[in-house]
């Protein structure tokens, strides 16, 4: 099911991914992740297994935000795919 409210958790330890938001309610667990419906997202926390990946997102206005961190050429990658950033956006940044 496609619900832009739905986002997936998983706490503690290695390959955090963590939603600040509002308000939020567990859906379901499966394994280590957890399945979040949030509402007002304030931000998004996301920390790769391998520790190569460290970024957090913050709202800014309507569905726009701030991404900052460290990520690695991959990560970079299945952000352009999924549309999170643009690859316009990426060479820009990189350049300072």
């Amino acid at each position: 099911m496609v619900d832009g409210k739905v986002f997936p958790e998983r706490l503690g330890g290695e390959g955090l991914i963590y939603t600040e938001a509002e308000d939020k309610v567990t859906l379901e667990k499966i394994r280590d992740v957890y399945f979040v419906r949030a509402e007002n997202v304030v931000g998004v926390v996301y920390n790769s297994k391998s520790g190569s990946t460290k970024l957090k997102w913050e709202h800014k206005t309507d569905e726009k935000g701030r991404l900052v961190g460290e990520a690695s050429v991959n990560s970079v990658i299945k952000l352009v795919e999924a549309g999170i950033i643009t690859e316009e956006s990426f060479k820009k940044s990189s350049k300072n």
